[in-house]
């Protein structure tokens, strides 16, 4: 059971990467622009806008808003596992 609850975290984990990118690329590029997915160039201007502004810190900032990100999609996955799986007597 608890392998069950820690894959569907992990399809969180993944909807959550997912949407982070198509929001990452949907806010830096223009309106004349095709929307579409690519990991690294949409994690590389994450970082770069981060980084660029702040510096070190931003890129420590990037980082951390980015596992809160991750953790909070993990746990929605952990949630809605335990909505669907769990008894009601």
């Amino acid at each position: 059971m608890k392998n069950n609850r820690r894959i569907s975290g992990g399809i969180g984990l993944l909807v959550g990467y997912i949407f982070l990118i198509l929001l990452i690329d949907i806010l830096s590029k223009p309106d004349n622009v095709a929307v579409s997915i690519k990991p690294i160039d949409s994690m590389a201007t994450y970082f770069f806008g981060f980084g660029f502004t702040l510096g070190i810190l931003g890129w420590v900032l990037g980082a951390l808003l980015l596992i809160g990100w991750l953790a909070l999609f993990y746990s929605i996955g952990t949630w809605i596992h335990k909505l669907m799986f769990t008894s009601k007597s």
